[in-house]
């Protein structure tokens, strides 16, 4: 992370508190009810990455959260068994920014992440849908996050069972 440059950030993604009205007294419905039915009121951010070619990705980005959040990332939809979740961000503030890693394996940018301490996506080459949620810390809300990074693996074996991102 450079100290002088501006980063844009992601945020209300996760939970399912429905958004307030202009005086803060009722909450609204949260409409946004994408992408799995099975769970109609966790918001969810959908965007699309260019793999160059197909493997496992670590990633990498900014955040910042006054409480300790998680975020999920996965391919296709939540239920997918090829995600990666990294446990507990925090900054302690919505002012400061620090940055995760999930290929660090030491210093300051290490995180946790489950299932099984799993570090990369699997994508396939070209297009593949990744779906970013909060996970269980927080009732699912997620971090702000932003300028997101995925890294080939350049270590893994030659042989790689890459599902279908759907």
């Amino acid at each position: 992370m450079m100290p002088d440059q501006k980063y844009y950030l992601i945020g209300y993604v996760g939970g399912n508190t429905g958004a307030r009205n202009v005086t803060g007294i009722t909450e609204k419905t949260n409409e946004q009810r994408s992408p799995v039915a099975s769970t109609p009121k966790t918001r969810t951010y959908t965007f699309y990455v260019n793999a160059p070619k197909a493997g496992a990705y670590y990633i990498k980005g900014v955040f910042a959260s006054k409480v300790r959040r998680d975020l999920k990332f996965s391919t296709g939809d939540m239920s997918s068994n090829n995600n990666v979740t990294v446990r507990q961000l925090s900054t302690n503030n919505l002012t400061t920014l620090k940055t995760f890693d999930t290929s660090a394996t030491t210093g300051p940018t290490r995180v946790t992440t489950v299932p099984d301490n799993r570090k990369t996506l699997t994508l396939v080459e070209g297009l593949n849908k990744i779906v970013v949620s909060g996970a269980t810390a927080d009732m699912g809300n997620a971090p702000n996050f932003g300028y997101l990074e995925f890294i080939l693996n350049e270590t893994q074996p030659e042989t790689t069972n890459v599902s279908n991102p759907s």
